[in-house]
């Protein structure tokens, strides 16, 4: 009987403690919800979505681990909607994305911790698309990481693709209050988007869309690809108190004719051409104007390192660029051992790595005739060689090409049938073979280990034997996996001479090398 007592003494005990916890909790003020469930939130999103007609919205920062269907509904205000989220990490992140299901079919979606991306068909006009949702990381390469993913995503999806949401990068000085210069983030992002092929939709009726104190920054934004931009040219973006929305104005034309259609659109796509080219015609006049100076004053002797930059400035294409770290890079030591003026012994023995009995180029001679007569003439023939070097200009008349037609078997009868062999003099075959030795010294640092095409060392078929070895175990161990193949037949056909320039620079070779 005491044992009983005691015990229930101390239930007694607890129940006391737990009701006054209970009425110590009850008193203590409430803490304010921060997210999707805070207080006003609901309101907020209903009247947004209703004021401005959304089909479609996507909200940041909900801090909501789980979104349910009861949730929804509640924030669109009907049962007639789709949805997708990414969950909150404890009380930070989460995204969510809503949208009418009378006007989007979703077929695919894909989720990170930053991102959200819904591929699927506009039914009005049966238009494919991708809807990603981003919430931008804040290290550097946190960044990049983000990037990465963004990148293969577009990818996957193989649509035209809109990016929305806080990307927390600018893309100018002007987008961030107090900044005198881009980051090596912001720079990252820009290259980002231009590799991308991105449009980076203006925001015309604000300045800054994230305010904290004296700080103001425009870190959302939007980015459409181009396609999206064809299908919608009306496309705008437009700054709210809170977020951004972006809407599709459609010009109401009425019934008319085709091509009065076409001449009422000249009006918003004049004005869209004067704010992004100006006056694009007097530009390039005034470059031809300047290239023509420069060009007389070249014809009267007036000529130095200084005269050819500007011209090629004046003539350079479109810039074309992709981010570091694509490409393995080379050390500054190899760089400089490039550039160097080779010595004498170098030039001979290139001279004696060519092959004789090869046929002649332009000037004649064969290595052959140079071989048998160095003792005459090896002196002038290495100084030839040398200014080269030193002027990184070739010798006159020494860049003519005979190119020869070969048939690349019995009875070729078509152009692709035919192998084009160029016949290059003495001169530039030589100087060719230096460059090759040399670049041979630092070429296995930059071909990566799956190219197993045009490498010495390597055939061609050990991929096709790789990717078969790939397959069967795939299957033995019934792996799910995508295999693509790609047909490279007329990847060297055609040749972009500044795109060639800008990838030697990021792998470190020098100006000089370059040129």
């Amino acid at each position: 009987m005491a044992i009983l007592q005691e015990q229930n003494e101390a239930l007694a005990q607890k129940r006391r403690l737990a009701k006054q916890k209970e009425k110590a909790r009850r008193c203590r003020p409430r803490k304010l919800k921060r997210g999707l469930g805070g207080v006003g939130k609901l309101s907020m999103v209903k009247d947004l979505r209703n004021k401005q007609k959304l089909n479609m919205l996507g909200l940041i920062e909900t801090k909501m681990q789980v979104v349910t269907k009861f949730d929804v509904i509640r924030y669109w205000g009907s049962d007639a909607v789709g949805w997708e989220y990414v969950g909150s990490d404890g009380t930070s992140r989460g995204l969510s994305l809503m949208w009418d299901v009378m006007l989007f079919r979703m077929n695919n979606c894909y989720k990170g911790e930053r991102w959200l991306c819904v591929e699927g068909v506009l039914l009005k006009n049966n238009f494919p698309y991708a809807f990603c949702l981003v919430y931008g990381a804040h290290s550097r390469m946190e960044k990049l990481a983000v990037w990465e993913k963004l990148s293969f995503i577009a990818g996957l999806c193989q649509v035209p693709i809109c990016y929305m949401g806080d990307l927390n990068e600018v893309t100018q000085v002007e987008e961030r209050k107090g900044q005198d210069r881009l980051t090596r983030s912001a720079e990252d992002f820009k290259c980002w988007i231009q590799d991308m092929q991105l449009v980076d939709l203006p925001l015309n009726d604000h300045k800054f869309t994230w305010f904290r104190g004296c700080s103001c920054s425009r870190i959302d934004r939007v980015l459409l690809s181009v396609e999206w931009m064809d299908e919608f040219p009306e496309i705008r973006l437009k700054g709210g108190t809170k977020g951004l929305l972006v809407r599709e104005k459609w010009r109401n034309l009425g019934v008319i004719q085709f091509t009065e259609k076409l001449k009422a659109l000249t009006v918003p796509l004049g004005r869209w051409h004067k704010k992004k080219f100006g006056d694009m015609d007097k530009k390039i006049q005034r470059f031809e104007e300047e290239i023509r100076k420069i060009d007389e004053l070249v014809a009267n002797g007036v000529y130095d390192g200084t005269m050819e930059a500007k011209r090629k400035a004046l003539e350079r294409s479109p810039v074309v660029g992709f981010r570091d770290g694509l490409v393995n890079r080379i050390n500054e030591e190899d760089s400089i051992a490039l550039e160097r003026l080779p010595t004498m012994e170098e030039i001979k023995e290139a001279v004696w790595d060519c092959e004789s009995s090869k046929a002649p180029g332009s000037d004649g001679y064969n290595m052959n005739f140079i071989k048998k007569c160095w003792d005459e003439f090896g002196a002038e023939f290495m100084a030839a060689v040398l200014d080269f070097f030193q002027s990184s200009r070739l010798p006159s008349d020494s860049n003519i090409t005979w190119v020869a037609l070969a048939p690349k078997f019995t009875g070729a009868k078509e152009i692709k049938d035919l192998r084009p062999i160029s016949m290059v003099g003495c001169v530039y075959k030589v100087i060719s073979k230096v460059m090759v030795r040399r670049m041979s010294s630092v070429m296995p640092g930059l071909v990566g280990e799956t190219q197993s095409a045009f490498v010495k060392g390597r055939k061609i078929h050990d991929g096709a034997l790789i990717a078969c070895e790939t397959v069967h175990w795939l299957k033995t161990r019934k792996k799910k996996a995508a295999i693509i193949k790609l047909d490279f037949q007329k990847a060297y056909d055609r040749v972009k001479w500044s795109f060639v320039d800008i990838v030697l620079q990021k792998m470190g070779f020098g100006w000089r090398w370059r040129e």
